[in-house]
């Protein structure tokens, strides 16, 4: 069986993933959906796609898909994985899944109603790198780890059909790239924090930049910066009792990443895993469909980085 894949939108992060389809032997990208039939025909010809839909309905309605892909604007998130999974989809959806508990459990409760996965897009939580990072942790290979710092910083075009600049659509630096550091600490500690404070430099009820701190309990500590303002870094550290894990590129860009542990003066760099950052997630998916797999970004983990943005909103 070749897994059947739908996209519902045309955004810009789609051109990350289509190729992810397009090298997998087990997927196949069948469809494209826009409100716009003409723009979706365009997209669907720019893309290699067989099938383009003037609506996201039109596209549920294709008893041929077995999965969509959600890259929405945040806002609309939760209504179109609900549709989706009750027109028999499972459903890949960029993050931030959901804006709130009470769409959170909206969707869990369809999920669990109708037997299909939902899975957040947290591409990286799939990539060998992270894997890696977190045996080295858990190995003690660091010692007792007391600290992790962060960033994912970038200058973000402004534009009023951006829903980044949206606070109605979901926007901000923290839904949009807050998002990453929170779920790697919270992957890397096996822990959701006690406790969130931050500074946040607000515009128009949009974050442009957030600095917060987190607190895990046990002495252990995460702070991370997230910027629309701010040159490019996703710099990363971890600090142990015994030595200090350094990661340049761990949510994007993965075949440029380079790794090394500091202890003391010696530096040991670390042979870091290569695959397409969007693949894993993509086979994952196809795991749950074909052979019954557990998903590796489980609706509980979600839910848990969902608790910590809203604690550092509140």
């Amino acid at each position: 069986m070749t897994v059947q894949w739908g996209i519902l939108s045309t955004a810009h992060i789609n051109r990350r993933i289509i190729p992810a389809i397009h090298q997998s032997e087990r997927g196949h990208l069948l469809a494209v959906a826009s409100r716009d039939y003409e723009k979706s025909w365009d997209y669907a010809t720019q893309w290699h796609i067989p099938k383009s839909y003037g609506s996201y309905e039109e596209l549920l309605g294709n008893d041929e898909i077995n999965v969509v892909y959600i890259s929405l604007p945040n806002h609309l998130h939760t209504e179109w994985i609900i549709k989706s999974l009750q027109a028999g989809k499972h459903v890949l959806c960029e993050k931030p899944m959901c804006l709130s508990l009470e769409d959170f459990d909206s969707v869990e409760n369809a999920a669990a109603k109708t037997g299909l996965t939902v899975m957040e897009g947290y591409m990286h939580l799939h990539h060998p790198q992270t894997h890696l990072w977190k045996s080295i942790i858990d190995r003690g290979d660091l010692g007792e780890i007391h600290s992790m710092r962060s960033c994912f910083s970038f200058n973000l075009e402004r534009g009023a059909d951006n829903y980044r600049w949206n606070a109605n659509e979901g926007g901000g630096s923290l839904w949009d790239v807050g998002v990453y550091p929170i779920s790697l600490f919270q992957y890397l500690y096996s822990a959701s924090p006690i406790n969130a404070s931050a500074q946040m430099y607000i515009e128009n009820g949009i974050d442009l930049s957030t600095s917060a701190m987190l607190d895990f309990g046990e002495g252990r500590t995460a702070q991370f910066f997230a910027s629309f303002r701010s040159s490019f870094s996703t710099d990363t550290v971890i600090h142990g009792s015994e030595a200090q894990l350094y990661i340049s590129h761990p949510f994007t860009n993965a075949d440029a990443c380079k790794a090394y542990i500091r202890r003391n003066d010696e530096i040991e760099n670390l042979d870091v895993p290569r695959q397409y950052l969007y693949a894993g997630e993509v086979e994952n998916m196809q795991d749950i469909i074909l052979e019954g797999k557990i998903p590796v970004v489980s609706l509980q983990q979600s839910k848990e980085v969902l608790k910590t943005i809203l604690k550092i909103r509140s």
